[in-house]
């Protein structure tokens, strides 16, 4: 069994100043637009909405040459930007260093790092979502289509085709970047290599942890970490 060592991923870089610009390398793709994580064709014709809240939040931005913005925002997993409504202005993925979406009653605050300031050699750019209560795991939402599955015998299922909202979990796993499943079985397969098998279902079941809830997997690691310290 191997020793688990997660990191704080923002404190990986101490070669990158907070205002400074120009070390991050955007991949640029056949179009010239910049890599960006999704499943969905460009041919597509279902209509979806590539942002991940349809009402617009206040957003504290923290740009990459230290300017700090605010204002009512939305942000578009598809383009990997910040649109205002309010006066058209939109934040690239190429000038911002994170942003905050502050907490309105309805959501809590949510911050978001540029990908390529946490993990330079990533193929895709975009932002990670800081997990609550954990510092150690991230979420990434992308667009992802889903084809319809509907089954008439049975009754279940979808009749359409769609455009959903997605996520992926990430944690750098001794000095490794990785995809936390999301499913059960293949996540304590991935984690039981760090603590034993048995005392992680015990802390699973013990816990209700729910491995698609990206709260309860920030529980779990941080478990073994503390574990693993004593």
């Amino acid at each position: 069994m191997k020793r688990i060592t997660l990191y704080f991923a923002i404190l990986l870089l101490p070669n990158i100043a907070f205002s400074q610009t120009g070390n991050i390398d955007f991949r640029q793709g056949a179009n010239g637009k910049f890599s960006i994580r999704s499943r969905v064709s460009m041919d597509i014709n279902i209509p979806y909405s590539p942002h991940v809240y349809e009402d617009s939040r206040q957003t504290k931005i923290e740009l990459l040459d230290g300017t700090v913005v605010e204002g009512y925002y939305k942000y578009n997993v598809e383009t990997e930007s910040l649109e205002s409504f309010n006066d058209n202005v939109k934040h690239n993925l190429n000038t911002i260093r994170k942003f905050t979406f502050l907490s309105n009653g309805e959501y809590p605050e949510e911050l978001f790092t540029n990908v390529n300031l946490v993990w330079p050699e990533s193929e895709y750019g975009g932002f990670f979502k800081s997990v609550p209560g954990s510092d150690y795991l991230f979420e990434k939402y992308y667009l992802e289509f889903k084809p319809k599955d509907y089954d008439p015998t049975m009754d279940v299922g979808n009749p359409y085709d769609r455009v959903e909202m997605s996520s992926e979990f990430y944690a750098q796993l001794n000095g490794e970047w990785q995809i936390i499943p999301q499913s059960k079985k293949p996540f304590i397969e991935l984690m039981s290599n760090y603590v034993g098998e048995q005392y992680l279902k015990k802390f699973i079941r013990q816990n209700k942890i729910k491995t698609e809830v990206a709260e309860d997997v920030g529980k779990v690691m941080n478990w073994i970490v503390t574990r693993n310290e004593n």
